[in-house]
């Protein structure tokens, strides 16, 4: 549906659907306004329930995530390493290095939603080319 809207249109609903996220998470403080569109404008919503995987230990990192709402965790063995939950962002060092794998694995730990930045250069492994996460509906 948003793709139908004029592209002004489009732009200003794409940046109020995020608005809280650019207010609240740090990856955006500083950045100018054109950088903000261009990211924004390629995320992708998605939600998960509890125990869903958002990436397994070895996928390439294709994507950044931004946490909107919920909780995930990522495990290393038995033991959770890492809690992540809204404002914040996952994924981002492998993402910036397209050639590297992600370390641990990542599940909902709650009823989570989250907007996945996918890197159009890197290969298809990633979440939402899996089909993993309940895509928002547009």
């Amino acid at each position: 549906m948003l793709n139908t809207l004029a592209p002004q249109l489009r732009t200003d609903l794409v940046l109020w659907m995020f608005r809280d996220t650019i207010r609240e998470v740090p990856f955006f403080h500083d950045k100018p306004s054109s950088f903000i569109v261009a990211v924004v404008e390629q995320l992708q919503k998605l939600f998960f329930e509890p125990k869903d995987v958002i990436f397994r230990q070895g996928d390439r990192g294709d994507e950044m995530w931004f946490v909107l709402d919920g909780e995930l965790e990522a495990r290393q063995e038995q033991a959770v390493t890492r809690r992540q939950a809204k404002p914040d962002v996952l994924g981002l060092l492998t993402f910036l290095e397209a050639e590297r794998d992600r370390e641990m694995p990542g599940r909902a730990k709650a009823f989570t939603t989250e907007a996945a930045l996918p890197n159009v250069e890197a290969s298809s492994n990633s979440a939402t080319s899996r089909g993993c996460g309940r895509a928002a509906e547009e």
